[in-house]
């Protein structure tokens, strides 16, 4: 009986893991039919800010290294790419280490690159920034709603390039614990 107790006590993390929706369920009823949307990215999106990406930041949407990746979507063409790049920068700064299995790539759609290119220089961003012409083109192709940037900007994406979250990670505690349970849960 006792072997059979400590036998079930070692067995008990394995068994909970896989049991556990890891944010499953609430993540499909959120997103509806966007949940594990296969998402249609563009062919000649350069990355703006190559010079100051470090090695480790790396990102190629053709073939990412990690299980996950966070895409934070903006418009180029504002006033506030600095501070969206100085609130990314922070954040994961602050909280990258919960996130192992995740890459943070960023891409500015606008008509014109001017702001955006201005806020890296200002910043020396060292995570990637890709830069899509045709503003909005990512959004409209894939029938992500245009509207509600803090929503519908920021999404967790799998190695599949399926949706699998949307959310404002940034200062938003609920979302942070699910992008968490979901990109360290290993059934997903």
């Amino acid at each position: 009986m006792k072997r059979y107790a400590s036998l079930l006590i070692l067995l008990f993390p394995v068994l909970w893991s896989c049991n556990r929706d890891c944010s499953r369920e609430t993540a499909a009823r959120m997103m509806g039919d966007k949940f594990r949307q296969h998402l249609v990215f563009g062919q000649n999106w350069p990355v703006i800010n190559a010079p100051f990406v470090l090695p480790d930041n790396s990102f190629d949407f053709k073939r990412p290294r990690k299980k996950f990746y966070f895409l934070h979507y903006f418009s180029a063409d504002c006033d506030k790419c600095i501070n969206n790049l100085l609130l990314a920068r922070q954040f994961i700064k602050e909280k990258r280490s919960r996130f192992p299995n995740v890459d943070f790539v960023f891409v500015a759609s606008g008509y014109n690159d001017t702001f955006i290119r201005e806020a890296v220089a200002k910043t020396n961003f060292e995570y990637p920034i890709y830069f899509e012409k045709e503003y909005l083109r990512f959004k409209t192709s894939n029938k992500i709603p245009i509207d509600n940037e803090e929503l519908y900007n920021n999404m967790l994406i799998n190695d599949k390039d399926e949706l699998l979250l949307f959310g404002s990670l940034y200062d938003n505690p609920k979302a942070e614990s699910m992008f968490d349970d979901i990109t360290n849960c290993s059934a997903l």
